[in-house]
C-alpha cells in the first residue's frame, strides 16, 4: 500500500490553555513494500504521526492518502483500514488480555468475521513467522518472557494479514537475544510477505541493520529523509538534532582518521567486518 501524507498537522487540545502542536506541515511518501526507519528525539512527533496512519488520531489539518483513499473521509472505512494497517504500540505486551496466547492472537481475525478454520490457520501461521512454538498457544501470555510477549503481540497484528506494519520501539527493554530475535522476525516478514514496514526506533543500530530508508523528525516536522547511507553520512546534522550515527560508524571514522582506508558507508557490524577483513587480506 502506498502512503502519501500531505501538509499534516495535529494539535492536541486546540483552543485550550494546554494546546500543543505535535506535528506540522508534514509531507511524506512511503512506497508500497518499503522498509522505513522513523527516528527523532523524544517529543519530535514520531508517535503522533504513526497514529494518524490507521485513523487513531484525526488530523487537525492536511490529509493522509493510503492507496489513493483519504483516511477518515468515510468513517465506515476505518475498520477495514485498521485491518490493513497494523500498529504495534511500544510495550505491546501491556495490551495482552486473554487467558491464553491463542485467544490473544485470534482476537483480530475473529473481529474480521472469519471462520474458525481460517482463524486457526492464521494463528498458527503468525506464530511461526515470529518464531514461537505451537505449544505456547495454550499458555497464559502473562507467564511468558518479555521477548515472547512482544512476539505474541506482533503475531496478533500479523494474524489480520495487514499490508502495512508499523512498530513503535519493538525492541525497547529487551535483552540482546530478545532484540535480535524481534529484528530478525521483522526483517523476514518484510522480505517474505512484501509488507510495507515502518519502524520507530531510538536505536540507530536497529535502523541501520534492517531499514532501507530513514525519515528523521524534529520538532514536529520532517527534518531529513533518504536512504540509510544518505542519512548516516550527515553526522553533524544528526548531532544538531540530538541524534547520532551507529556506534560502528563512529569506530570506522576513528580508524579512517588514523589512516586506515575505510569507506564512508559503514553503518553495520557486518559492513565493518567485511571492510576490515578486506584490509587485512590486502
Amino acid at each position: 500500500m502506498d502512503i502519501k501524507i500531505e501538509n499534516l498537522e495535529h494539535i492536541y487540545m486546540p483552543g485550550s490553555p494546554l494546546s500543543h502542536t505535535a506535528i506540522k506541515n508534514v509531507n511524506l511518501e512511503i512506497k508500497s513494500g518499503s522498509f522505513v526507519g522513523l527516528i527523532g528525539h523524544t517529543g519530535s512527533g514520531k508517535s503522533t504521526l504513526i497514529q494518524h496512519l490507521n485513523g487513531l488520531l484525526k488530523p487537525t489539518g492536511g490529509k493522509i492518502l493510503i492507496d489513493g483513499k483519504c483516511v477518515g473521509e468515510n468513517k465506515g472505512d476505518l475498520k477495514n483500514l485498521r485491518f490493513n494497517v497494523g500498529l504495534v504500540f511500544q510495550y505491546p505486551e501491556y495490551q495482552l488480555f486473554d487467558e491464553t496466547v491463542y485467544g490473544d492472537i485470534s482476537y483480530g481475525p475473529k473481529n474480521m468475521g472469519l471462520s474458525d478454520r481460517e482463524i486457526r490457520e492464521r494463528v498458527y501461521e503468525s506464530i511461526a513467522y515470529v518464531g514461537l512454538k505451537e505449544e505456547i498457544l495454550d499458555k497464559s501470555p502473562f507467564d511468558l518472557s518479555g521477548g515472547q510477549k512482544r512476539r505474541v503481540a506482533i503475531a496478533g497484528i500479523l494474524a489480520m494479514k495487514p499490508k502495512v506494519l508499523i512498530l513503535d520501539e519493538p525492541t525497547a527493554g529487551l535483552d540482546p537475544k530478545g532484540r535480535e530475535d524481534i529484528l530478525n522476525s521483522i526483517s523476514r516478514l518484510h522480505k517474505e510477505q512484501k509488507l510495507t514496514v515502518i519502524l520507530v526506533s531510538h536505536s540507530m543500530e536497529d535502523v541501520a541493520k534492517i531499514c532501507d530508508r530513514v525519515v528523521v523528525m524534529s520538532d514536529g516536522t520532517v527534518a531529513m529523509e533518504g536512504s540509510v547511507s544518505e542519512i548516516f553520512r550527515r553526522e553533524k546534522e544528526l548531532e544538531n538534532l540530538h541524534l547520532s550515527v551507529p556506534q560502528i560508524t563512529k569506530l570506522a571514522d576513528i580508524l579512517r582518521k588514523k589512516g586506515y582506508p575505510l569507506s564512508n558507508d559503514i553503518y553495520t557490524t557486518d559492513m565493518a567486518y567485511d571492510a576490515i577483513t578486506q584490509l587485512m587480506r590486502g
